[in-house]
């Protein structure tokens, strides 16, 4: 999927991770509208590891180069009522999907989160989820990123999802 330039990208925990790991944060960070939640940064002030290897992430610079929403109590209990119990998510992705259903446009969700992708395609927003891939390709640069970050693997998972496995 082909991502314009400045459009708004909702990012998780992981692809924060991955993109500091692959030493692309600051291209795309340049190139789109990154935003996430707080507790993506608690996340990744806390948590910062990828497979039991530390990842370093600027929590300054972070907070610089991206716009940090928030997700009040009330719209995550939305979401999980939306949700009846289908998918258990982590905070974090909890509280980005939450803050997703409140603007209805102009945003795409990036994640290779499975639970994340799953609540994605029960609140119909599977069309909106896209590969961190489609947005190294969409800003004009090739990085060597890890399998689940892959449009191949999306593609895959959706694919799974819409035949209910």
């Amino acid at each position: 999927m082909k991502i314009s330039r400045g459009e708004a990208v909702l990012i998780d925990t992981n692809v924060i991770l991955e993109a500091h790991r692959t030493a692309c944060w600051n291209h795309l960070a340049g190139f789109f509208v990154l935003k996430t939640v707080d507790a993506c940064v608690v996340e990744c002030e806390t948590g910062n590891q990828q497979r039991g290897v530390a990842i370093p992430v600027d929590i300054s610079a972070l907070r610089a180069s991206s716009h940090i929403e928030r997700s009040t109590p009330r719209q995550i209990a939305e979401l999980r009522f939306r949700l009846a119990g289908k998918v258990s998510l982590d905070p974090g992705e909890e509280s980005l999907i939450a803050y997703a259903c409140r603007h209805a446009n102009a945003w795409v969700i990036c994640s290779p989160d499975k639970a994340a992708v799953r609540a994605c395609f029960i609140l119909g927003f599977q069309d909106r989820v896209v590969a961190l891939e489609d947005l190294t390709e969409s800003s004009g640069i090739a990085v060597d990123l890890r399998r689940n970050y892959t449009r191949n693997w999306l593609a895959n998972f959706r694919t799974d999802l819409l035949l209910g496995l």
